[in-house]
Formats: C-alpha cells, structure tokens, sequence
C-alpha cells in the first residue's frame, strides 16, 4: 500500500508519525507561515464514500468546537485526492499506551494524568461531546506536561448538535476492551 505524499493542500509533509487502519497522520509544515501541523489523512487506497467524507469532517467540527488544553486544536478540513483530511495542531508526545508498556506508572505520575483526563473529558462532555474511544492509545503526554485527547473519529454530538452525526447513536463503535457497558449494549 503506498500511500506516500509529498504535499497536501498548502503543507510540506515532512514524514509519517503514524499508520492505523483507516489514516495515516504525517507530520507536515505550512508553506506560507512555517506553522508546524499534524494531518490526518484518509488511506488513500481506501475506497472513499459519502460517508466517509461527512464522518471526517464531523470529527474535524466536533475536534474545533473544544477549546480545551487537554484537545488538540483543529485548523483545517480539506479532501487530497479523493481522501479527507484534518489538519491540526501538532504534539511531539507518546502516548499512555506506549508509556505504560512495561509496567504501570507509580502513582506520583498516575495521578496528575488521570486527573488530566477526567478534566479534558468533562470538559468534552459539557461540550455535549461524546468520544466513544477513549483508551491509552488516544491519550498524548507531550515532555512538557498534560494530556491531549486524540482520534474524535467515532465521537457524537448530543443535544442539539445531534442531528449532525455522520453515525446513528445506537450504532456500537469502539475498541471492545475499552468500550463502556453502555456501548457494549447498545
């Protein structure tokens, strides 16, 4: 699968810094400003709906209606080719899930990132935001402290946003050994 790219809209890629299933996030700078981004691409091997396309930009919508330290900020929705992208900011961080690998965090380090989380996720669902994946994998700890919450991909809006989702409420997403009861039962 070659899914190398040079440019995208008006951003140098400089390299890949992840390949997941569905996307390929490249770091990448702007050719005006120099302003350092993360894009979210689509696979372009993939073959792109409608659907597609209006799921991406509901993750790019609900990613820019918080303006919460513990989210990465979102700048752009744009399509490359045929394939959505979300340009935004970018983090140099690992992730809990790496982070924890080999053993659990002593509690001293535990406990400023759990509350981190709890804050940043109250702060989405105040937003009436609901995530629908948070696990390890989805939690950045940038060196110079805090969180960021990534991958709104399967996020709904509630309230009265909630006619603007790409997917049905009642549909089951998620990763299984991080869903809630809630979702598994649904």
């Amino acid at each position: 699968m070659n899914d190398s790219v040079e440019k995208i809209g008006n951003y140098a890629v400089e390299r890949e810094i992840h390949r997941g299933n569905c996307y390929i996030v490249y770091k990448a700078q702007h050719e005006l400003t120099g302003t350092v981004v993360a894009i979210k691409l689509l696979h372009q091997s993939l073959s792109v709906s409608k659907l597609d396309i209006l799921r991406v930009r509901q993750e790019a919508r609900l990613m820019a209606a918080l303006d919460n330290p513990g989210t990465v900020k979102v700048f752009d929705f744009g399509i490359h080719g045929s394939s959505p992208y979300i340009v935004c900011e970018y983090v140099d961080a690992d992730n809990l899930e790496s982070r924890v690998e080999d053993g659990p965090l002593p509690p001293g380090k535990a406990l400023p990132i759990f509350k981190s989380i709890c804050d940043t996720m109250q702060a989405v669902h105040d937003a009436e935001i609901v995530h629908r994946d948070l696990k390890p994998a989805n939690v950045l700890l940038p060196a110079d402290g805090g969180i960021k919450i990534i991958d709104f991909k399967i996020a709904v809006a509630l309230g009265k946003h909630a006619d603007q989702n790409a997917d049905q409420i009642g549909e089951v997403f998620g990763t299984p050994y991080y869903m809630s009861p809630e979702q598994c039962m649904a």
